[in-house]
């Protein structure tokens, strides 16, 4: 029987706190306790005969006026619903008192068994509480991590300008076959092992663009050079597919070539990116601006994570078991609803076994962070979220009060969270010891090799 300890609903209510109830309290283990839980046999007989003469003042039974029913027969026709109910009733309050009176705090539902109770005896019963981990704070002052600071090259502002070209391109018909640079429209049929077209598996008007196209080194040998209504059977893998996925064998119809024209890199092509920019220096250095601004933000990002591992290597504690599986519960129950499937125990138990590791390190980091946010005073006051009501305002150029009327309460709790977030993070970076890295963009991103340095 699982109940809730201070989230039950009788928290919200009045109950008998002056019931008499005597309690031990076992700790089993850094994260569970468990309750010996005893009401005395005066103390039920007072609570069933109680629940028994309201019964017997509103019973209605043919033959008999309210109130004016004999005993026995109230006895024999309403006792044990009585007695259950009674019990029923106890348990939840002796529950609830002894919880209060031996100060846990559960942070999932307690599970009770063992219940006994006979006309004339005490009530017992146990109750298993899981309970927050005692949790110490690393010294932070002690942490030296690394911050990577990527710096892009001409290469890299080369790379981002040829891609704002692109996306400016005017695309026009040519004459001239395929090449890497062709933008193209193909009907495709599949054909069996042998060369028989599949019937029901053909498509038209397939458009690609030969420099971005993603079905392998193959495809693009066989259609290189061809002209339109020129035919190739080429095989090759679908964008995405697997390798053990079989290749896909396919007659391929070219039916239009079309060429990019790229505009002109001159200060009129700046001014089409962005009208405050006056020349193509300025346009080049904005962009090396935004690509190293873009990395620095992921390379933070990253250092917070090595950050918080750090942390939690340094600060030992379990997660309470039931806390952890209704957390995985919840995670497999949201990947249900997202992709409209339906209710399958087998791919459930699958999916939160895959998601184990990463909801154990979520809620390590969670009961960190919020042992951080106690420790350092750092939870989310009204002024901050105001100010960043404000903040957010402006961006969409809005009153504060307006933008804060269109939010909703789920939208709110994200803005609170993320807020949240950002001041544990911000006051960390402002404690541990940080060790500036700069390196190029291609190392960053792995196109060379890259260091990481966590130290004591």
């Amino acid at each position: 029987m699982r109940v809730w300890g201070f989230e039950s609903p009788l928290s919200h209510h009045n109950y008998n706190k002056n019931m008499q109830v005597d309690f031990e309290s076992q700790q089993l283990s850094a994260v569970e306790h468990e309750l010996n839980v005893s009401v005395p046999a005066e103390e039920m007989s007072t609570r069933i005969a109680s629940r028994f003469a309201e019964v017997a003042a509103h019973a209605q039974l043919p033959g008999f006026r309210p109130g004016k029913i004999p005993k026995k027969i109230l006895v024999d026709r309403f006792g044990p619903a009585v007695t259950e109910e009674a019990v029923n009733q106890v348990l939840q309050e002796a529950y609830r008192d002894a919880l209060d009176k031996s100060s846990l705090q559960p942070v999932s539902p307690g599970e009770m068994s063992d219940i006994t109770f006979e006309p004339g005896s005490p009530l017992k019963f146990k109750v298993k509480i899981e309970v927050l981990p005692p949790i110490e704070v690393p010294e932070l002052e002690t942490v030296t991590i690394e911050l990577k600071e990527p710096q892009a090259d001409e290469e890299d502002v080369d790379n981002a300008v040829e891609s704002l070209r692109e996306s400016q391109a005017v695309l026009v018909p040519t004459d001239d076959p395929v090449d890497e640079h062709s933008v193209i429209t193909f009907d495709m049929q599949e054909l069996d092992e042998s060369g028989v077209a599949l019937i029901g598996k053909s498509q038209k008007d397939v458009s690609i663009d030969m420099s971005r196209q993603r079905f392998g080194e193959e495809f693009a040998t066989k259609l290189t050079g061809l002209a339109c209504e020129e035919k190739a059977v080429v095989e090759f893998q679908r964008a995405g597919a697997t390798e053990n996925v079989k290749p896909l064998k396919a007659e391929i119809t070219i039916r239009n070539i079309q060429k990019k024209e790229l505009p002109q890199v001159d200060d009129d092509f700046a001014r089409s990116v962005n009208p405050t920019l006056e020349s193509v220096a300025m346009l080049r250095d904005d962009l090396r601006k935004y690509i190293e601004a873009r990395a620095g933000y992921t390379a933070r990002q990253e250092m917070f994570r090595k950050l918080a591992d750090e942390l939690l290597r340094r600060s030992e504690f379990p997660v309470p078991p039931r806390m952890l599986e209704d957390y995985l519960d919840k995670m497999a129950d949201q990947a249900v609803h997202s992709s409209h499937g339906k209710h399958d125990d087998d791919a459930i138990r699958k999916f939160k076994e895959e998601y184990r590791t990463a909801g154990i390190w979520n809620l390590r980091w969670y009961l960190l962070r919020n042992q951080i946010i106690r420790a350092f005073d750092l939870r989310v006051t009204k002024e901050d979220l105001e100010q960043e009501y404000g903040r957010m305002a402006t961006i969409e150029d809005e009153f504060a009060d307006d933008f804060k009327k269109k939010l909703t309460d789920a939208q709110k709790m994200q803005i609170h969270d993320d807020l949240q977030e950002r001041k544990v993070l911000n006051h960390l970076e402002s404690k541990v010891q940080i060790q500036r890295a700069s390196l190029s963009l291609a190392q960053f991103e792995g196109r060379a090799g890259q260091s990481s340095l966590i130290t004591l």
